[in-house]
């Protein structure tokens, strides 16, 4: 199976619910060294799920998931320790893992591998065939009850002295690379894959690892285990690419785990190449040891050091991750090994707590194509939930009561004033009228969404209007602000015409304003009941035209200079405003034409050509 297309699986996602380990506790027989030194046993099995050890004055009793004592068998190990559940998660594509540990001398392998040496499946009795055995051959016998398409391969290593070999291709003396990587965790490169497709196949996988291990003689035991030994069965669900020969779906995985026990060089005698390896062993399960305490303890930080040792590396998906696990602790029941039976018991009853979350193991663009089909899915809920008002109406009859029809479009529904309701009438139902009832709701929102978007347009257009009508009342009035600070500046003065007055005069309009100096525009009443400007008056009283006359080149120079003050004034701050605080769109149609303030005063005939020239500019 290809690694470039695995993804590692997600916690919750596609995988059973998160629960607790599996710990299961075999007590096994006394054996004959034991027998002959008149040892009893101390560990006992009362009930199927608890142990019983007698420490003395006060007996111990710890509580498992399944215990075993000395007089069960393999088949009864096999059967009780739930194994083949394992073996179908791991066809639907779960991680699972049985491992066994315990302390030196506790039947390990045994349980694990059956009677060695020598392994082989024809000449070895049945009745001793250990787990390995029996899950490969349940295994392959569910794949055959399945429709679907299935590759199996396995690989086995072993670690020993903190160095992984291969135990199928022995000949590569150096250590094998343990790398991680984010789609595929913790793995082994260069390791060894072997394809089968019956048990004489994968038989043949677990004898010829049994014979590469390494193994050791001492004093509590004769054929002592002295690395950890890996199993793994790759499961690949789905159909195969042709183009690189992997599953497209799917892949799930079973291991199987022997660990090496723990040991006390005082009692094993271990020296030189043997002690070596018991360093080795017990550094690493007291690695394996650690991860668990910090699975377990609450008051530690999130930190697991999964990377103290290279077993709690290739263990880190069982413990804790996203895999499925099965811990058997092994242990003996004579009272010589009473310290190492009590510390295993502990080690079993932490390990307990562990808490897994098992994810289903997909392919990356399988995991993508899932979750989406996933969303479409509650979508199309989401959608018929959403319809079903709609579905009670049939096309066919009028519903009594109503005025309005309604009408099938390609898209929505349309409500029109015909005086019938024809298109969809009512399904016979008991909730009929309430299902009318929210039509009639859903048509009265949408006509009140229309009349609303209606009069906030009006109000808009009315807040334009308002602001173009403020704006034109503040022009008017700076100019008539400007034609009154003119008018008072005059040398002719006052004479009693004001603002004031003029606001007077459109209140009444009988009243009478006094007459305005000789050069400044008179005011007069329109039709339409305003002020407006007229050509400047020429009655004006007996003494002030004698002036007129007597200082006839004063006169005209004031009276020049306030008119073309006055226009260009009032011309400059017309154009400077329009364009600075309207909209081009809202200016004038007159803008750019030029209106003159007052039509120019008529000239006395005695007057020279100096002053003529004067007064035109």
């Amino acid at each position: 199976m290809s690694s470039n297309n695995r993804e590692s699986a997600e916690s919750g996602v596609d995988g059973t619910p998160e629960c607790n380990i599996l710990v299961a506790i075999r007590v096994r027989p006394l054996n004959r060294l034991e027998l002959e030194q008149g040892s009893q046993l101390v560990v006992h099995c009362p009930e199927p799920d608890t142990v019983l050890v007698q420490c003395g004055a006060r007996d111990r009793i710890f509580s498992f998931s399944s215990t075993f004592g000395p007089e069960m068998t393999q088949q009864e190990v096999y059967n009780g320790c739930s194994v083949e559940q394992l073996i179908s998660q791991a066809v639907t594509g779960s991680a699972c893992t049985v491992f066994a540990f315990g302390p030196t001398g506790s039947g390990k392998t045994f349980t694990m591998a059956g009677s060695v040496p020598p392994f082989d499946g024809r000449t070895q009795d049945p009745g001793l065939y250990g787990l390995m055995h029996r899950s490969v051959t349940r295994l392959l016998e569910e794949i055959s009850n399945k429709e679907q398409a299935f590759t199996l391969s396995a690989s086995y290593l072993e670690i020993h002295n903190e160095q992984v070999h291969d135990l199928l291709n022995p000949q590569i003396p150096d250590s094998l690379p343990l790398r991680w990587r984010k789609d595929r965790g913790f793995h082994v490169e260069n390791l060894r894959t072997v394809k089968f497709d019956n048990l004489d196949g994968i038989l043949a996988v677990i004898g010829e690892g049994m014979r590469n291990r390494q193994t050791s003689a001492h004093c509590l035991n004769s054929e002592s285990s002295r690395s950890h030994c890996i199993l793994t069965v790759e499961i690949g669900i789905g159909p195969v690419d042709p183009r690189n020969g992997s599953n497209s779906s799917k892949w799930g995985k079973l291991r199987f785990v022997d660990l090496a026990g723990s040991e006390r060089v005082k009692e094993t005698g271990a020296s030189d190449k043997t002690l070596m390896e018991a360093t080795a062993i017990n550094r690493s399960l007291l690695a394996l040891g650690n991860c668990i305490m910090a699975l377990v303890d609450p008051k530690r930080n999130n930190h697991i050091p999964y990377r103290d040792s290279k077993l709690t590396k290739l263990l880190a998906d069982c413990l804790g991750g996203n895999g499925v696990c099965l811990m058997i602790a092994c242990v003996s029941p004579s009272p010589l090994s009473l310290m190492d039976t009590m510390n295993t018991l502990r080690f079993a009853s932490r390990a307990r707590k562990i808490r897994n979350k098992p994810a289903v193991c997909m392919d990356a663009k399988d995991k993508v194509i899932r979750s989406l089909q996933q969303d479409a899915k509650e979508l199309c809920a989401e959608n018929a939930f959403l319809w079903r008002p709609f579905q009670l109406l049939s096309p066919g009859t009028a519903c009594p009561g109503h005025n309005t029809r309604l009408h099938q479009s390609t898209n929505n529904l349309t409500v029109t004033e015909t005086g019938e309701r024809r298109g969809f009438s009512l399904l016979p139902s008991s909730e009929d009228s309430l299902y009318w009832m929210l039509q009639e709701f859903l048509w009265e929102n949408e006509s009140l969404r229309e009349q609303n978007k209606e009069l906030l347009r009006r109000m808009k257009n009315c807040q334009e209007e308002q602001q173009i009508t403020q704006h034109r009342n503040r022009q008017l009035l700076w100019k008539l602000q400007e034609l009154e600070r003119l008018i008072l500046s005059s040398p002719h003065g006052n004479t009693g015409f004001t603002w004031e007055n003029i606001e007077r005069l459109n209140d009444s309009p009988t009243a009478q304003l006094p007459s305005p100096p000789l050069g400044i525009l008179n005011y007069s009443r329109t039709p339409a009941g305003q002020v407006s400007q007229v050509f400047p008056v020429s009655n004006r009283c007996g003494s002030q035209q004698d002036q007129d006359q007597q200082q006839p080149d004063q006169t005209l120079h004031h009276r020049n200079k306030s008119r073309s003050q006055i226009g260009r004034l009032m011309d400059q701050h017309q154009r400077h405003d329009d364009k600075k605080l309207l909209p081009h769109d809202l200016l004038p149609a007159s803008y750019n034409s030029v209106v003159p303030s007052a039509p120019p005063l008529p000239t006395t005939p005695d007057q020279p050509a100096k002053q003529q020239q004067s007064v035109n500019r």
